[in-house]
């Protein structure tokens, strides 16, 4: 929020008027009758009130040798608008896909330094052939626009080598490992690099900390989804905010409320939790009892919403993850598997990432949703026969997807 331009004047050349020299407890309003008759010059203190401000005044020294002349400096170039300037970043994001698009996308149109890495030449070079585009027809932020990528990279080492601080970790789950190398490397030693697990899934900020250290390591609950279209912009489909972001250790909270203020500065709204554990297992409960569903039978969210057989395998799918959680000492609310059911019936005619990676690549985050409550549930000794067969049943698609030729 700020101010509008009502009553602004144009500004005008300061008028300034010596006053008769005063103590401060004796200045009074500069010019009332008599003022400088009551008080008698002493040469050793000037003060001097401007016309229009007579309530600041200013002490002066009295005058001394004019200083040496600054020496002139060279006037900064402005870069044409299709160069926009390198800024030295402060973020870099990791995976140009629908969810590290959106975020780079936003913090580069609030004139954030971003650098954007990702091993896909041919997205890197479309980005900076036309920018980063976001389509949201809805205004869930600000509404469709394009942003240009100043700079981006194929490493999460060069990224830092950049000038990069903070890394958000925006690729699918499973390629985590492939980047725990470059981290323990970027993250040794005395390193102000921070990362975020700016993903689905369960532990994923755990597998980072291996590599980074918890102290090096936040953890972030994204609230927004969406697609990439076929021209490469970024749709947004939902943004249900704010988005959360925590901390593994007491030494990285003041960098993850930073963080936060970045991401809402440049529209992403998003808060500092000290329950993001908490936040994470709510979300992974909601992934797991549908969007697995949604990759088995081809349905959108609404469609198996709406079905009357999958939605009494949502109920049990959301059961018994409630009962894992609260084994693991995650305190639920009570009501959670009827929020879970609420909340999912408002879901629209939306893919899941999950049946878009089963059309698209073969390869899902079953193993950090369905698959981590499986594991809790067995470190716990709780039931879980309907995970356990959807988690067969997507796997069972996955081999079958990267067995053809």
């Amino acid at each position: 929020m700020g101010f509008g331009s009502a009553g602004v004047l144009p500004r005008e050349p300061r008028k300034m008027e010596t006053l008769a020299s005063v103590s401060p407890r004796q200045a009074g309003p500069p010019f009332r009758k008599g003022f400088a008759k009551q008080n008698p010059v002493q040469p050793s203190t000037t003060w001097v009130v401007t016309k229009f401000s007579w309530l600041r005044m200013k002490k002066t020294k009295p005058a001394t040798a004019p200083s040496r002349p600054r020496p002139r400096t060279t006037p900064k170039t402005r870069s044409s608008p299709d160069s926009p300037p390198r800024k030295t970043p402060k973020f870099a994001v990791v995976g140009s896909g629908v969810i590290g698009s959106i975020l780079a996308a936003h913090l580069l149109r609030n004139e954030t330094g971003v650098v954007l890495a990702d091993t896909m030449k041919s997205r890197l070079d479309s980005i900076r052939e036309k920018g980063l585009s976001v389509s949201d027809p809805a205004h869930f932020t600000h509404g469709s626009f394009t942003a240009r990528a100043a700079q981006t990279c194929c490493s999460l080492s060069e990224a830092v080598r950049l000038g990069a601080e903070t890394i958000f970790i925006c690729v699918k789950a499973p390629a985590i490992r492939s980047l725990l190398p470059e981290l323990r490397a970027v993250c040794g030693g005395q390193s102000r690099v921070k990362v975020v697990s700016f993903q689905n899934g369960l532990d994923t900020e755990e597998l980072l900390a291996r590599a980074a250290g918890r102290e090096n390591v936040l953890r972030a609950v994204v609230n927004y989804a969406g697609r990439l279209a076929p021209d490469g912009a970024a749709e947004i489909a939902f943004f249900n905010g704010p988005n959360y972001i925590g901390a593994l250790e007491a030494a990285a909270v003041p960098r993850a409320r930073a963080v936060c203020g970045a991401l809402t500065a440049a529209g992403l709204e998003t808060r500092y939790s000290g329950e993001v554990k908490r936040q994470v297992w709510e979300k992974v409960i909601l992934n797991s009892v549908l969007s697995p569903i949604s990759a088995l039978t081809g349905m959108t969210m609404r469609q198996a919403m709406r079905c009357p057989a999958t939605l009494g395998l949502v109920r049990e799918l959301a059961r018994e993850a409630i009962e894992v959680a609260g084994r693991s000492g995650i305190g639920l609310p009570k009501n959670f598997l009827e929020f879970c059911v609420s909340y999912l019936n408002k879901a629209g005619h939306h893919k899941p990432s999950m049946l878009v990676d089963i059309e698209t690549t073969g390869r899902t985050e079953i193993e950090f949703l369905n698959g981590k409550i499986c594991e809790y549930a067995e470190k716990n000794k709780v039931a879980v026969p309907f995970h356990k067969a959807i988690c067969a049943l997507v796997k069972g698609v996955e081999s079958r997807k990267n067995s053809q030729p």
